[in-house]
């Protein structure tokens, strides 16, 4: 493996003095930092990550990195190079991408890496299953709360909708309660007033109930038949002589 690190222009330098050194990784990939300026004119830091060339032909031997070697024929050295990209960003990440974008991060094409060049890579992978698990599970879990939500807003719907409906009818069962109490109130209120009429022609001045006027004429009617007798012999009066009594005549 051979890095870029005998450039003039040191790590980090302006893009002004042309390419940068490289600083070599403990994972074997080389790390190029770069300044420059944007059209603002304000100054920007570019990093980018590359697993380099190779000095042997085979690049199952440990001293290379045997990733994103895909089209490439070594012939007593290589020169061919792939840029990679992290998948958590950082130098040390154990999970990463051939070429300039991460979009291999969350699949089965992520390329695992230790963390230390020669070191076994098991951990690296026991992680990536890990993270990929892990990202399963939360997108499987973020989709399956969207879909609560979307029913729990259907339900939400039904039921404002439910309770609308309720509110109407109740309101219709409480008018017609209160038109139908008034009416009978209305009607009972009526009856009163006629009776009281009724009771206040009986008991005006010069007139006399209907039950007491019978009540008088039958009693009239008993006294009639009572006082009245035939004339006989026996009611036949006899007159006293009107001179005193006691008294002697000569």
């Amino acid at each position: 493996m051979c890095c870029a690190s005998n450039r003039s222009n040191p790590a980090g330098g302006s893009s002004a003095n042309g390419l940068t050194a490289d600083e070599c990784l403990a994972n074997g990939l080389c790390m190029n930092v770069l300044t420059y300026r944007n059209s603002a004119g304000e100054s920007s830091t570019n990093t980018t990550y590359w697993r380099n060339q190779c000095t042997i032909s085979d690049w199952k031997n440990n001293g290379c990195l045997n990733v994103c070697t895909k089209g490439s024929t070594p012939s007593g050295g290589s020169d061919f190079s792939s840029k990679m990209t992290s998948c958590d960003g950082t130098a040390n990440s154990t999970t990463w991408c051939c070429g300039d974008d991460s979009s291999c991060c969350n699949t089965s094409s992520a390329i695992t890496i230790a963390q230390k060049l020669g070191e076994h890579s098991s951990t690296s992978t026991s992680l990536l299953i890990s993270s990929s698990t892990s990202t399963s599970l939360i997108s499987s879990l973020t989709s399956s709360s969207t879909s609560s939500s979307s029913s729990s807003s259907q339900l939400s719907g039904g039921a404002i909708a439910g309770i609308a409906v309720g509110s109407v009818l109740g309101a219709i069962a409480f008018l017609a309660i209160i038109y139908f109490s008034f009416v009978r109130w209305k009607k009972k209120r009526i009856q009163r007033e006629n009776e009281a009429e009724g009771l206040a022609i009986n008991l005006r001045p010069g007139s006399r109930p209907q039950e007491l006027e019978n009540h008088i004429q039958t009693i009239g009617m008993r006294r009639s038949v009572t006082h009245e007798k035939a004339t006989g012999p026996q009611d036949i009066r006899a007159e006293l002589p009107s001179e005193p009594v006691g008294r002697t005549v000569d």
